[in-house]
């Protein structure tokens, strides 16, 4: 049985929260002066944060609706990447009507579409990484319907992740042809041993993806390379306004 997706748990526990239906206020495209402004912000050991708007409750982790220099500065990597990811997913939940159901539509992906590239990556890379520790590569493409795997490849590589990128392209290309062969009168829709066989490829190749995440070497770990992006291109999540459309019970 397919298990329920932590992203959409996180969703929908943002929607509940209190996002309404407003039209929501879109971020404009980071323009390539604006994104060259401000100097790369490493962690400062020294600096104190400044206090979070809320704790989410649902993971009890603080949330920020306003990204700025400091806070980059300020979070340790763990704290600042879980802060900017809730932050896109209000942002994107907050273009989106309330929704109880758990399959990805044309209208959540064309939220996700008119996210900055920025946060898409932020939001698609987190996605892959929970789907995939929680029940692998299927269960990603099962939960997600594969929609967003174009773009999460491309996050992958635009962060430097090009082995996790490469494991993930190779389990889509697998999971394509395995649709393709469960199709009514493909002839081999019923043949076990041919989904023994998928089963066995698609864990190995999930498996490798989550040793990624779990290895000391960094150069390689999703998470942190992700954060190193934040910090290299702070310009990319530097926000004056709350997410759109949020509206707090």
């Amino acid at each position: 049985m397919r298990s329920s997706s932590p992203l959409v748990i996180i969703l929908l526990a943002l929607l509940v929260a209190g996002c309404g239906d407003k039209e929501p206020k879109q971020s404009p495209p980071a323009t390539d002066t604006v994104a060259r402004r401000t100097p790369p912000l490493p962690y400062d050991t020294n600096c104190v944060p400044p206090p979070p708007t809320r704790m989410n409750l649902y993971v009890g982790w603080p949330e920020y609706d306003t990204v700025t220099a400091d806070l980059i500065r300020c979070l340790p990597d763990t704290t600042l990447d879980r802060a900017i990811y809730l932050r896109t997913s209000r942002e994107l939940v907050g273009t989106l009507k309330r929704d109880t159901s758990s399959e990805v539509n044309i209208d959540q992906y064309m939220a996700f579409m008119r996210l900055p590239p920025a946060l898409r990556m932020v939001w698609s890379t987190w996605g892959i990484e929970m789907e995939t520790s929680h029940g692998g590569f299927d269960q990603y493409f099962v939960n997600t319907s594969a929609s967003f795997s174009a773009e999460t490849i491309t996050a992958l590589k635009m962060i430097g992740a090009t082995r996790a990128a490469a494991l993930a392209e190779s389990a889509y290309d697998l999971w394509v042809a395995e649709q393709k062969r469960l199709e009514p009168g493909s002839g081999s829709e019923l043949d076990g041993a041919a989904r023994k066989r998928y089963f066995d490829a698609i864990d190995s190749l999930s498996t490798q993806f989550n040793e990624i995440a779990a290895r000391e070497d960094r150069t390689e770990n999703v998470a942190w390379l992700r954060v190193q992006y934040i910090r290299g291109h702070p310009d990319e999540f530097i926000s004056s306004r709350q997410p759109g459309a949020i509206v707090d019970g």
